[in-house]
């Protein structure tokens, strides 16, 4: 059993992890000891719709960094998130939640406002040397002007300017961003969360006519963002007690989020549409954790149903293009051989199967190597593959084509996808019809 199951599985347990540390119900993540403990923010000159911001994100449960204290720490994810990158492995430093003198399991807020289990525990790190850090980082340089430091990333939209990353990223130390300065608040250093602010911030709400307005909506996303991604990474590589327990957090965040920012025209463009996701998300979670607490499936009555059955472990594959071709996968590889007899049950998996596999695209995989990013997350795109897409891609390779037009003029105007339900009814309206040529031209056939 790994470290992060352990540690989630206590939590999911309702355990006494530490002082003041409790998970407050199955399934969730501990809560760190200062959470919901009154604030006084500092002095700072920085927006005072900023500084409500953060007071309404922390009332939220955007994880509270006080009464921590500040190690040098792996998150959970972490090796797994910079196994593609070259370059050497940052050191990442959180707050690290307290736990009583006999040991326990470990837990760290990073300074994106999330909870993770830490995979391994380094020495105390030096706070005020990373604080120091952040403020040479948004000096001014020699040159005069905006530090380069800041060039992009305070940009109002995450994912069209740029800003949105990995989850891991934000939890950096070193990462610029407004979430910063929210922490940077929340922890009492208001001269730094000035600082931050008129280097960077200040500037960029200025350029697009926005000083005075509302930070939270950006905040908010940033917070739904990396709960997902930290939620779907877990997902992938199978820790699922860690993946549940998020997206339930992101859950309940959700609808938080969406009483102060509800749904509409004037709903900000960074609210993305990763989010429609979630419900299917969540509902694979949970069957996951059904299924782990009975005892083991009956094996199906025949091979095709077990082969159909197994399409929900389906990983991304090491090399490219990783997930994206069916023929990567063993399972698909053995369905596809099946041929002509397993048409049927893959149509009805189309149709009717909601499971999700684990495999989680990105970004990235739509790139390929030397994509230029450096995480599989960055630019704010993920899509937790669903089983139907693999029961689509074995289909195409069973039967000869991905062409089973002619399509809707609305779908060709890309003003609408085909359903499920659509896709699997022109899929067997072309399969009945090619069947008999097919079998003309198979290897062997008599002609008679």
């Amino acid at each position: 059993m790994s470290m992060t199951r352990t540690i989630l599985l206590a939590a999911m347990g309702g355990a006494m992890i530490g002082a003041g540390v409790v998970a407050e119900e199955p399934g969730r993540l501990p809560r760190p000891p200062m959470q919901g403990q009154p604030w006084t923010p500092p002095k700072a000159e920085v927006s005072a719709a900023l500084v409500e911001a953060a007071r309404v994100l922390f009332d939220q449960g955007l994880a509270d960094p006080r009464g921590c204290g500040y190690r040098q720490v792996e998150l959970a994810g972490e090796v797994e998130e910079l196994r593609f990158d070259s370059r050497p492995k940052p050191t990442i430093h959180a707050f690290v939640l307290p736990f009583d003198a006999t040991g326990g399991p470990r837990y760290a807020v990073a300074w994106n406002g999330l909870v993770y289990p830490v995979t391994k525990l380094g020495p105390a790190a030096d706070l005020d040397a990373d604080l120091f850090a952040l403020k040479r980082a948004v000096e001014p340089s020699s040159k005069g002007g905006r530090p380069q430091a800041l060039g992009f990333r305070f940009a109002k939209d995450p994912i069209r300017g740029g800003r949105a990353t990995s989850d891991i990223g934000a939890a950096r130390q070193g990462d610029l961003s407004l979430m910063k300065v929210v922490f940077l608040l929340r922890l009492g250093r208001g001269d730094l969360a000035e600082t931050l602010w008129k280097a960077g911030m200040k500037a960029s709400y200025t350029e697009q006519g926005a000083e005075a307005s509302d930070p939270y909506p950006q905040l908010a996303s940033d917070w739904e963002w990396g709960l997902f991604g930290l939620a779907a990474m877990a997902h992938e590589r199978g820790d699922d007690p860690l993946a549940l327990a998020t997206v339930r957090e992101l859950v309940r965040v959700r609808a938080l989020v969406a009483k102060r920012v509800p749904e509409g025209p004037t709903r900000p463009t960074f609210f993305i549409d990763f989010l429609e996701q979630i419900p299917r998300f969540l509902a694979d979670q949970e069957r996951r954790a059904r299924a782990a607490s009975q005892l083991p499936r009956r094996e199906p009555r025949d091979r095709i149903a077990g082969l159909i059955r197994d399409l929900d472990e389906i990983r991304r594959g090491t090399r490219w293009p990783y997930w994206t071709d069916p023929m990567a996968s063993p399972t698909a590889r053995a369905l596809i051989a099946e041929g002509d007899a397993a048409v049927g049950p893959l149509l009805d998996c189309l149709e009717h199967d909601d499971r999700l596999t684990r495999a989680v695209q990105t970004m990235q995989d739509r790139l390929g190597p030397g994509g230029g990013l450096s995480t599989r997350r960055d630019l704010g795109f993920l899509e937790v593959v669903g089983v139907e897409q693999i029961a689509t891609g074995v289909l195409e390779k069973i039967l000869g084509t991905h062409d089973f037009g002619p399509w809707p003029p609305e779908v060709m105007a890309l003003e609408r996808k085909l359903t499920r339900a659509e896709l699997a009814a022109r899929i067997r309206a072309y399969w009945k019809k090619n069947r008999g040529l097919r079998e003309q031209l198979a290897p062997g056939h008599s002609g008679r």
